[in-house]
């Protein structure tokens, strides 16, 4: 992968920046990522959906829904879930059907620079285990840069 220019986004590049995490995933029938996070000390299940759309594929989406979360009544669930968005840029989080969805949409027609999908990849990625470990009542600010850090092995300083 080179790392230095603006290149056509595509499902290779999403699968090369994936192949550069230590994550398994599978590729479903339509040729999209799916990977199943669960962290250490939670009970909460991230099903991660990583889906490349538009009409020349040029829209990137990470989706995911959580599993096993602590059972909240509904007025509860989305008043936390509308806390959340209101302090944290990503990823968005919604309630549908009783279920909490997290989501992330970005229009790459014009490119992407393989670092910075890498990087957007891992702070979604890492916001979702931030997300799960805020609805377990877990503290966030160390979980997050620990997460990232597990993403961005070698970095020095990490300011979200």
């Amino acid at each position: 992968m080179i790392l230095n220019q603006v290149q056509p986004f595509n499902r290779s590049m999403l699968q090369e920046v994936l192949d550069t995490f230590d994550l398994h995933y599978l590729v479903d029938k339509d040729g999209d990522f799916v990977v199943l996070i669960r962290q250490e000390g939670l009970s909460g299940l991230a099903i991660l959906h990583f889906v490349v759309s538009g009409v020349w594929s040029e829209v990137f989406s990470i989706m995911a829904h959580l599993e096993n979360l602590p059972p909240f009544p509904e007025q509860e669930l989305l008043q936390k879930v509308n806390t959340w968005n209101a302090k944290h840029r990503w990823p968005r989080a919604f309630v549908k059907e009783g279920r909490v969805y997290l989501d992330f949409h970005v229009d790459l027609e014009a490119g992407i620079h393989p670092g910075l999908l890498r990087d957007m990849v891992g702070r979604v990625v890492a916001g979702v285990g931030q997300f799960a470990a805020w609805m377990e009542g877990k503290d966030l600010d160390e979980l997050f840069l620990h997460l990232l850090r597990s993403f961005n092995p070698g970095e020095e300083s990490l300011v979200c």
